[in-house]
């Protein structure tokens, strides 16, 4: 056996050099395209390590592991299974028969020699004894592994990793997804037509979001309220009424003024309007006329009017009246110019239409005459007999008698046509050196002049007498 590894040396170290070769030139390769991931192939009955090293080691040993078992894929068809790979030498361009990294002499001794290298998963490396090389083949049959990011979880079968491909629909239309053997699953987004639910938006993608530009409705009339039905996407455009809502608008014309909107459409308002009932208003060549009315006016039932012309007023105007009024212990009232009355609350005080009695009393809704002789009719006037006539009420007769009025600057009073008055007092005294007159509440008084009044003669008074100087 030692000869024979003697023998085998020249051929496993060529081998080698030629294998480290391929690993280079490999590596120089491009990477696969991401939108074409790399899939473990299917396993065969072929001992074909090189295939089975490279397929399976996506990840675990980087990008250019990956490169390698690409590689080697494209050449797995062209050669030739081995019925018992321990047994049998493999081509010398075949990378996967590997010496043992260590540095052993003579390549490997026994499988511990390869359990370290890189056969990739699903693979365990099994010593050539007779050439000294290292052999990748069927390992972990039914553990987990890993096929690579575009893979779900993955299990071991005859020396292949298998699993199920991932799927990376993300039911957004707005990206477009695809699986990349590096990163896995990919949403790219992309600009395309979309559809958000709302039938009054028009919709595009805009950065992987469907998102909708609201349809415009408007119809530019300002006295309908537009809108779009979402069920249809018709636009709705729906005139309303001044009741409902107030929108002014502009409206043109001769004698016509602002606008308001009724029934979808602008109303201008009467220009020449005087808000008079007793006029006929209206517009002649851009100018406003009001012509007279006469008759009733008015549309309160309650308060009918006529259109009366008042004096100085060159136009007439509707001149109301209440049609129902209150009565005696009754309450007026009027529903749609029908007249009813309640019954004043019994005891409240009323006219009995009789001036000689005290007030009234109401007695289900009847005025009852108050008590005779309650009326004061004394007017305060000595010349006047006081009485009182159911029908005139208080009277005053005059009558001829003495009396007095009550002004100190008269005397001798006497009653005549009603009226107490005298003949005026005289308040002379004749000093010349006193002021005489006369005050309603005192009568005569005499006050005396000022020491040095001239009191005739070259005379002068002092006090109150007159004295020669």
């Amino acid at each position: 056996m030692a000869q024979l590894r003697e023998d085998n040396r020249p051929k496993a170290a060529a081998f080698t050099a030629l294998t480290l070769l391929l690993l280079w030139l490999t590596a120089c390769l491009p990477p696969p395209r991401e939108e074409e991931p790399y899939v473990p192939p299917k396993p065969d009955a072929r001992s074909d390590a090189k295939a089975d090293t490279a397929a399976a080691d996506t990840t675990a040993d980087g990008a250019a592991d990956s490169l390698v078992g690409a590689s080697d894929v494209e050449q797995t068809d062209t050669q030739t299974p081995d019925a018992d790979p321990a047994d049998t030498e493999l081509a010398d361009t075949d990378p996967a028969d590997v010496e043992p990294a260590d540095g052993t002499p003579g390549g490997c001794t026994s499988n511990d020699d390869c359990k370290d290298l890189p056969f990739g998963a699903c693979k365990v490396g099994v010593c050539n004894t007779k050439t000294g090389l290292c052999i990748g083949t069927p390992g972990d049959e039914g553990n987990p592994c890993n096929a690579g990011p575009c893979f779900g979880p993955g299990t071991c079968s005859a020396g292949t990793c298998s699993a199920t491909p991932k799927v990376c629909d993300d039911a957004n239309v707005c990206t477009s997804d695809f699986c990349s053997p590096s990163f896995g699953c990919q949403h790219q987004p992309q600009t395309v037509p979309c559809d958000d639910g709302n039938t009054c938006t028009s919709d595009t993608c805009d950065n992987g979001v469907c998102k909708g530009a609201i349809k415009s409705c408007n119809d530019n009339n300002p006295c309908t309220d537009d809108s779009c039905n979402s069920k249809t996407g018709q636009c709705n455009n729906v005139g309303f009424t001044k009741a409902s809502k107030q929108v002014s608008c502009a409206a043109g014309g001769d004698c016509v003024t602002g606008g308001l909107c009724d029934a979808g459409k602008c109303v201008g308002q009467n220009a020449c309007e005087d808000n008079n009932a007793c006029t006929l208003d209206v517009c002649k060549s851009g100018s406003c006329e009001h012509l007279a009315l006469l008759g009733a006016c008015g549309t309160d039932k309650c308060n009918p009017g006529t259109c009366a012309l008042e004096a100085g007023a060159t136009t007439p105007t509707c001149v109301q009246k209440p049609l129902c009024v209150d009565k005696t212990c009754l309450i007026a009232g009027c529903t749609n110019g029908q007249c009813t009355y309640d019954k004043i609350d019994d005891q409240s005080s009323c006219d009995d239409g009789d001036p000689c009695t005290g007030a009234g009393s109401c007695v289900k809704g009847v005025c009852k005459a108050g008590a005779a002789g309650q009326t004061d009719c004394n007017d305060g006037n000595p010349c006047t007999k006081d009485g009182c006539d159911p029908l005139l009420g208080c009277t005053a007769t005059a009558v001829d008698a003495g009396c007095s009025d009550n002004n100190g600057c008269t005397e001798n009073d006497f009653c005549k046509d009603g009226v107490c008055a005298g003949t005026p007092v005289q308040c002379l005294d004749g000093n010349p050196c006193t002021i005489d007159a006369c005050s309603g509440s005192q009568g005569c008084t005499h006050t005396i002049a000022p020491d040095g009044s001239s009191c005739g003669n070259g005379q002068s008074c002092k006090g109150g007498a007159c004295v020669k100087q």
